[in-house]
């Protein structure tokens, strides 16, 4: 899943599981639960909350298939409470309270376990830039599964490089902004893309992410690489040039312009242009292999 590399850095910051603090005393580092609601849209929200021992910190993961967007921002997490304020976009403010009941949990490799179950009670309120989704809820139950789920395997990729393989990877990159990453291990295959951007809203950073495969004629270049051009439909519009030196067939990649009216649909974020005099490129003969869990 997308959400899957940012809360592995995330419980690496905040240190590995510690025993729960006693009354409404600041959290020792670790995870404190999870929490998962439906928005409009067709997007999910998850609420990942965690503690550095000093101070709460909240990402929250909003997301569908191939788009993203992850909000982390600091707050106050105790054993009875948590607060997050996100501005405009929305609020956390829920207490931790026992359901009475036991429940199972366990990771989907692991073995399971029995705990007393809790929920968060209270306001958890989210409003997307420019309306891309909403949610708003006062009762959700605290999940450790996701958690422990980390532990077992996930979608991913891999990518080699070298002067004998057919296909190429561009990355594309501008100062302080928007990325972009094209992959097509040969002529006509499907072009993998990955576009990224991270923003501050405030005390808030913002990570958005959109991901997936396009058709074989989305990407052409030529057999020196040093020509070649982009141009797809949603989640994009327009289209863009690369341009740079003749290239031999090696592993060293090529670096040139990339202009033209490229842009793309973040979630959240619309229209992020993707191309011109302030992005520049680089490609190489490459292969990319991906692999399920």
């Amino acid at each position: 899943m997308l959400r899957r590399p940012l809360i592995a850095a995330l419980l690496l910051l905040l240190g590995a599981f510690a025993p729960a603090a006693l009354a409404d005393e600041p959290l020792p580092k670790g995870a404190e639960g999870t929490f998962e609601l439906q928005g409009t849209n067709g997007y999910q929200v998850f609420g990942l909350i965690g503690s550095t021992g000093t101070s709460g910190m909240l990402s929250l993961f909003v997301e569908k298939r191939g788009a993203a967007a992850i909000y982390t921002v600091r707050g106050e997490v105790t054993r009875e409470h948590v607060r997050f304020n996100l501005g405009a976009l929305g609020d956390v403010d829920v207490i931790v309270q026992p359901t009475g009941r036991m429940e199972t949990v366990g990771s989907k490799c692991g073995k399971p376990t029995r705990i007393e179950g809790e929920e968060y009670t209270g306001t958890i309120a989210f409003h997307g830039e420019e309306g891309f989704t909403d949610v708003e809820a006062t009762r959700t139950p605290l999940r450790l599964e996701p958690i422990l789920d980390l532990v077992c395997g996930g979608m991913g990729g891999s990518e080699v490089s070298g002067g004998g393989l057919p296909g190429v990877v561009l990355r594309i990159a501008s100062n302080d902004g928007p990325g972009l990453r094209l992959n097509q291990n040969h002529r006509g295959a499907p072009v993998f893309y990955e576009a990224r951007m991270t923003e501050r809203e405030g005390a808030m950073r913002v990570d958005r992410t959109v991901s997936g495969h396009l058709g074989g004629g989305a990407l052409s270049y030529d057999p020196t690489l040093s020509s070649a051009r982009f141009s797809a439909g949603a989640p994009f519009s327009g289209n863009a040039t690369y341009a740079g030196r003749r290239l031999a067939r090696e592993a060293r990649p090529g670096q040139g312009s990339w202009l033209g009216t490229l842009a793309v649909d973040f979630p959240g974020r619309a229209g992020v242009p993707l191309a011109g005099p302030d992005f520049s490129a680089s490609i190489v003969h490459a292969r990319r292999t991906e692999f399920h869990g």
